[in-house]
């Protein structure tokens, strides 16, 4: 049985939330990487077939959570890396990340699975896994249930910023689709 299928929350594994497929690939939110198990952590990650890590995190938060090893350990394991920082508490340009969506949609529809973070895996990874749900055509009471029931969280997003950014996300697509 593939590891990832299941939530795991112990202390030999790094904790992985799997989302949502889409196609033949899959969403997966967690919280960043351990600093002290990190090579391990991301050995994990690639063992268990994830294809593209994303952090979210900001240059300065990598640097104080001593993380900037993360590219370079994950290009080494042979997995993409993308960086798309958003400040915490906060959400990203609505047309920026609506871009980073649609090229990384297509990717997961052929098969990538791509495991999303922040610090601790709710806020921002929530906006972005909930924001590609809703660019696959989940609609969002739908998306926002599946993260925060997969996330065994009720607070995903954590904040009402975040939450209204989706409901603005969901509203966009809406009307680009008319």
């Amino acid at each position: 049985m593939n590891p990832l299928n299941q939530t795991h929350h112990n202390n030999d594994q790094p904790p992985v939330f799997p989302i949502c497929q889409i196609g033949s690939g899959e969403i997966i939110m967690m919280p960043k990487p351990n600093t002290e198990t990190l090579a391990a952590d991301i050995a994990f990650y690639r063992n268990n077939g994830v294809t593209h890590l994303v952090s979210l995190l900001r240059q300065p938060e990598m640097e104080a959570l001593q993380l900037l090893d993360e590219e370079p350990l994950s290009l080494q394991a042979g997995m993409q890396f993308l960086h798309f920082p958003i400040k915490d508490m906060d959400v990203p340009d609505f047309d920026s990340l609506q871009r980073f969506n649609r090229q990384l949609l297509p990717q997961i529809e052929q098969g990538a699975k791509v495991a999303i973070h922040c610090h601790g895996g709710r806020g921002r990874a929530g906006t972005v896994a909930v924001s590609l749900m809703l660019e696959a055509g989940i609609e969002l009471s739908q998306a926002l249930q599946t993260a925060r029931e997969k996330r065994q969280d009720p607070l995903v997003p954590v904040c009402q910023l975040q939450n209204d950014f989706l409901k603005r996300y969901a509203q966009e697509l809406a009307v680009e689709f008319r």
